[in-house]
């Protein structure tokens, strides 16, 4: 017979976990990744929001200023 007939071939002993611990060492990985860009866009947007309400918390500071000096007796218009 030849040497590499299917009767005499041999495959190299592989544990027989390596499949699922390749998968999920993949799988961590990527949800890794996940989670990391996750943090990074959910502080991007959290500064965003951050900077937009203090724009309008001056905003209505202003209003309320002005809104106040109506309201003082002795001035006009």
């Amino acid at each position: 017979m030849n040497e590499l007939t299917p009767a005499t071939r041999r495959l190299p002993a592989a544990p027989p976990l390596d499949l699922p611990r390749l998968v999920m060492r993949r799988a961590a990985g990527v949800a890794a990744a996940v989670l990391a860009v996750a943090v990074v866009l959910g502080g991007w947007r959290m500064q965003d929001d951050i900077e937009s309400e203090v724009d309008a918390a001056m905003a209505l500071a202003t209003l309320v200023a002005q809104l106040g000096q109506m309201g003082q007796p002795g001035q006009t218009g």
